[in-house]
């Protein structure tokens, strides 16, 4: 998708961050809401399901996640010990939801209309962030923000190709939503967050 067909509207009063956790605090900051309902669609070791729960302190967070990783990066678990360990994770944390499926089942899982703040780091394929966003858009409320990251379509792995950057510009051309901003990160895995009001 050609990013210069985005209407120009949408990059008004937009702003750069220098990572995704100061672009988070300005998406809790223009939603301006207590008891929000969110969502964290690819989840990983739970860090920054953390940081989400920390700097919301929602209602409810719901963690959906196949489940299925080994961590290559700090060695905590393998794939067989995920699950159970984002379980044993959150144990504690009543306003926590774990949902054991694959990305775009879990958000068709949700209530429609009822998520305030969806972040969406689950499969990096075309297809599957074009499928998240359109679950994500049922299940969102008629004001509602969603932080896209890996906002690239570079890709360390060889023979796969990122499609997150079409996907996501496609989601910007069609619907238009206003760009709260962009965060830098390293190797260009950006973040992107948009607030959309219907």
């Amino acid at each position: 998708m050609d990013i210069s067909l985005i209407n120009p509207k949408c990059f008004s009063g937009s702003k750069l961050f220098g990572s995704r956790e100061k672009l988070l605090e300005e998406c809790v900051s223009v939603l301006n809401i207590e008891n929000a309902i969110i969502a964290e669609v690819g989840v990983f070791q739970g860090v920054f399901s953390e940081k989400l729960l920390k700097a919301f302190n929602p209602k409810m967070l719901h963690l959906i996640d196949i489940y299925n990783s080994d961590d290559t990066w700090n060695y905590l678990f393998k794939k067989d010990q995920h699950l159970s360990y984002i379980k044993n994770k959150f144990k504690d944390s009543l306003n926590v939801n774990i949902i054991h499926s694959l990305s775009w089942d879990g958000l068709e899982s949700l209530e429609d209309n009822t998520v305030d703040f969806i972040y969406i780091d689950a499969g990096h394929a075309y297809e599957h962030v074009k499928l998240d966003i359109e679950k994500s858009l049922k299940k969102i409320k008629k004001r509602a923000v969603i932080q896209f990251n890996d906002y690239t379509n570079y890709s360390v792995v060889e023979g796969f190709k990122y499609g997150v950057f079409d996907a996501v510009n496609e989601f910007l051309v069609n619907h238009s939503p206003k760009i709260i901003g962009l965060s830098l990160a390293n190797k260009g895995y950006h973040d992107l967050a948009v607030l959309i009001e219907r």
